[in-house]
């Protein structure tokens, strides 16, 4: 609930400190070996005289397990609602109460590939055929093959050497480029 922030701030209710409540509430980063949660931003408010009547908080949970992916992301809108149900008008002024919207967007289905899963054993041979031995890990990260996956397309993300990836000195060697590229060209053939 928008209020001038001077004149009458009891009037209003703030969208950022609720969800600051709830956000400092919840876990976050690496949750467990197969699990992470993320809040990667956060905007709100219109000036700074103005009780903020509006919070935009947008993150995301990821899991190897889909359970767990529904209970890490339950546990997060619960956390929420509870904030904002738990809200107490201090002064009994207010010109209204705190609502929320909460929206899920399953953005990456679950990967489960085994070794014994043609894609993997077609990447295993192809590396080999060239000298590559190569090394299968779960990883933590988001890409297309999750979304043929979830289509029932066994697809596997090749990893390309990347480091530091999504920030500022995020690289890549010419020698893992040039060694992905063989690779590549060893898939195709």
């Amino acid at each position: 609930v928008a209020a001038h922030a001077g004149l009458h701030p009891e009037w209003g209710v703030n969208a950022i400190t609720l969800a600051s409540r709830a956000l400092a509430a919840l876990p976050e980063g690496r949750i467990d070996s197969k699990s992470s949660i993320n809040f990667g931003t956060i905007s709100g408010g219109t000036a700074s005289n103005i009780v903020p009547d509006q919070v935009f908080v947008r993150g995301e949970v990821r899991s190897h397990s889909t359970q767990r992916l529904e209970e890490l992301t339950k546990q997060i809108e619960d956390c929420f609602t509870r904030v904002v149900h738990d809200w107490q008008d201090p002064t009994g002024e207010a010109k209204g109460k705190p609502e929320l919207h909460f929206k899920i967007i399953p953005d990456f289905p679950v990967m489960n590939l085994q070794e014994s899963d043609p894609v993997i054993q077609h990447i295993k041979k192809s590396g080999l055929k060239i000298g590559m031995e190569l090394e299968f890990a779960i990883a933590g990260g988001g890409s297309d093959a999750n979304i043929f996956n979830g289509y029932g397309l066994d697809t596997a993300i090749v990893a390309t050497g990347m480091t530091h990836v999504h920030s500022t000195d995020e690289s890549v060697r010419i020698e893992d480029m040039a060694q992905l590229t063989n690779l590549i060209i060893a898939l195709l053939t």
